[in-house]
């Protein structure tokens, strides 16, 4: 009998694709920074597609097509002009998810005056996110 390195079923293939997606991001509006973080799983492939991995990456590393569809569409809709730092990293574990307000300083020197909780529903979808791929 052969033995294969290949997943016993889908679960575990879903498993051993699945990487954890992290971006930060500051806006300067005439004066008021304003920083962005989002994180979620997403599938290996979705990475490697877009050049992420765990060196992180900013914005300017990224390929041309990468940068384009940020500025088109991301809800903060930064322009080249008030984009401050940015930062976008895929991890294989959640290290990913340490970044915080201490971080931001110690990298960029952008201080947080506040710091806001996600809302509930947003917890809940991102948990529902990570449950689904799961499956």
């Amino acid at each position: 009998m052969r033995e294969t390195s290949e997943p016993k079923d889908s679960r575990e293939f879903l498993v051993l694709n699945e990487m954890c997606y992290s971006e930060y991001y500051a806006v300067n509006r005439s004066g008021t920074v304003r920083q962005y973080f989002d994180r979620f799983c997403v599938h290996h492939k979705h990475c490697l597609d877009r050049g992420i991995d765990e060196s992180c990456q900013t914005l300017e590393q990224l390929d041309k097509g990468i940068q384009k569809t940020f500025f088109k569409y991301h809800h903060a809709k930064p322009s080249r002009k008030t984009l401050m730092h940015s930062r976008f990293c895929c991890c294989e574990t959640d290290r990913c998810n340490d970044f915080d307000s201490k971080m931001a300083y110690d990298i960029f020197g952008i201080i947080s005056t506040s710091h806001k909780l996600p809302s509930l529903i947003s917890v809940i979808i991102l948990l529902f996110m990570c449950f689904v791929i799961n499956l």
